[in-house]
């Protein structure tokens, strides 16, 4: 994939990157358990997908692998980094490229000022030269008159990515990947996060359906917000010998 890169033009190698290691982590939201006991090895330069149907808690795993949401149990390690310790160092090397709502384009700007502004918003090292690359790199092209909004849902994933990866983060996460798409798009977006893995950055990705086999190296299905509840409220029946509810 480096070859890719040199090929498309602009160097888009990560100078650095990351593993992750998480063991049982678990967080709650107001309304319980967003998710619970997820194990995850991933090697520096992995494309891992996170799946499952909405309610979940994909977005929220992605935010908490970035640094950006609170556990309650487990271990989680990136790049060396122990979280929630470390969560600030992990926010320096981890970009968000999109976790809805709190993180997406703005539809309502076209394309030309989304790449306009990410030199000026980016506290890395976005330049007009890297978007250029990161663009060519997931092999996307949008109208720079378009609208965020009026771009096919593949072209604005794809543009959120490379956005991201303008920005020299040594792992980026990228949420909903396959919203919107059809079976035949999803190998475009997919390839295009191989991609960026294939630079030596480490890529999470969240998707309602697990991908084909060959097209992630690491996958952590999540079961339905339901089910996690019921299995909550088992253990909890248990240990309290059946007297008790979910907490």
């Amino acid at each position: 994939m480096a070859a890719l890169a040199a090929h498309q033009g602009g160097d888009v190698t990560s100078r650095s990157s990351v593993g992750i290691v998480a063991a049982g982590i678990t967080a709650r939201g107001p309304d319980g358990p967003t998710f619970q006991g997820v194990d995850l090895e991933a090697l520096p330069g992995s494309l891992v997908a996170v799946t499952g149907p909405g309610g979940s808690g994909r977005t929220s795993l992605l935010l908490a692998l970035a640094g950006r949401f609170r556990l309650v149990a487990g271990q989680l390690s990136v790049g060396g980094h122990q979280l929630p310790r470390r969560a600030a160092a992990v926010r320096q090397l981890v970009a968000v490229a999109r976790a809805r709502p709190a993180v997406d384009l703005d539809e309502r700007l076209r394309v030309r000022e989304l790449v306009a502004e990410r030199p000026l918003l980016s506290r890395r090292q976005a330049t007009t030269e890297s978007i250029v690359a990161a663009l060519r790199l997931v092999a996307v092209d949008p109208a720079r008159d378009a609208l965020a909004g009026e771009l096919h849902p593949a072209e604005r994933t794809l543009l959120a990515l490379a956005l991201a990866v303008a920005e020299d983060p040594a792992a980026v996460v990228v949420d909903d990947v396959d919203d919107g798409l059809t079976p035949r798009d999803l190998p475009w977006v997919w390839r295009a996060l191989r991609a960026v893995a294939g630079t030596g950055r480490t890529v999470v990705a969240s998707a309602a359906a697990p991908p084909d086999p060959e097209q992630a190296d690491v996958v952590v299905r999540l079961p339905h917000r339901s089910a996690l509840e019921r299995a909550t409220a088992a253990r909890a029946a248990r240990v309290t010998g059946g007297k008790g509810g979910a907490p």
